[in-house]
């Protein structure tokens, strides 16, 4: 199908009227409403997204795609509850997709339930070992459970396979930071600031290790250019780290 051509390359707008022609052929074609669906909700189009979804059901209650889209949708507008409904429903249909699996998981995160999204990544990963954003999720949870040296070691692992992701140098440096190895958390605070120089919350991050540092000019710096880019650093801190370095900004 071309639409899912044009959709592999981001030119959702194409897609979507490839999509729309393949229907206006077959009408009765469900993945064809999916991927139009899919293409709706890249272009932020969220009703029509959700309505292709729900007409690719009602020709085909056992499309799981359909599902595990919707549940994708519900996720992203926080509606947790009904992301795992749906996700659940997916699952039943393909259970050896370990993608769906990782996003259930982040979802049961998203309510809190750490447990729950914990069995999921270990699924996710048990289907798929190179699966790195599930190491991902699954080193944030541990980070919000306190397993701190748990969540750097699945850090390090969605690492290898993704080098280049700033969002996990990001959440290893604050790992790092917990356990008060704040050279380390300033190696990977950096080296998210060089992947990603408008990550705002590394700056802040840097901010802090810099401060326990005792690198006073450092932390300043970052955090100017944290208010530069609209990130809110905690007046607490200004405050602490205007005494400890004797200055205001």
């Amino acid at each position: 199908m071309r639409g899912n051509v044009y959709l592999g390359k981001g030119d959702c707008e194409r897609a979507v009227a490839e999509y729309t022609r393949a229907i206006q052929i077959a009408p009765g074609y469900a993945d064809a409403y999916v991927g139009r669906g899919v293409a709706y909700a890249e272009l932020g189009e969220d009703e029509q997204s959700m309505a292709d979804f729900d007409k690719a059901i009602q020709i085909d209650p056992r499309n799981a795609k359909a599902y595990l889209n919707r549940g994708n949708a519900h996720s992203e507008n926080g509606q947790y509850g009904r992301a795992i409904a749906e996700y659940t429903r997916g699952i039943q249909l393909t259970p050896g997709d370990g993608e769906a699996y990782r996003d259930r998981g982040i979802a049961y995160a998203g309510q809190g339930q750490y447990e729950r999204a914990m069995a999921d990544f270990n699924k996710a990963i048990q289907i798929d070992s190179r699966n790195a954003l599930a190491y991902f999720s699954r080193a944030r949870a541990r980070y919000e459970k306190g397993d701190f040296r748990l969540a750097v070691n699945d850090y390090s692992r969605a690492l290898v396979l993704d080098p280049n992701n700033a969002a996990a140098h990001d959440g290893r440096g604050t790992s790092y930071y917990a356990m008060e190895e704040y050279e380390k958390a300033l190696a990977d605070y950096s080296r998210a600031i060089e992947l990603n120089p408008g990550l705002a919350q590394a700056y802040v991050n840097r901010a802090f290790a810099n401060h326990r540092l005792s690198e006073y000019d450092r932390a300043w710096a970052d955090v100017r250019k944290a208010w530069s880019l609209g990130a809110v650093v905690s007046p607490e801190f200004v405050d602490e780290l205007a005494e400890a370095s004797g200055r205001q900004e």
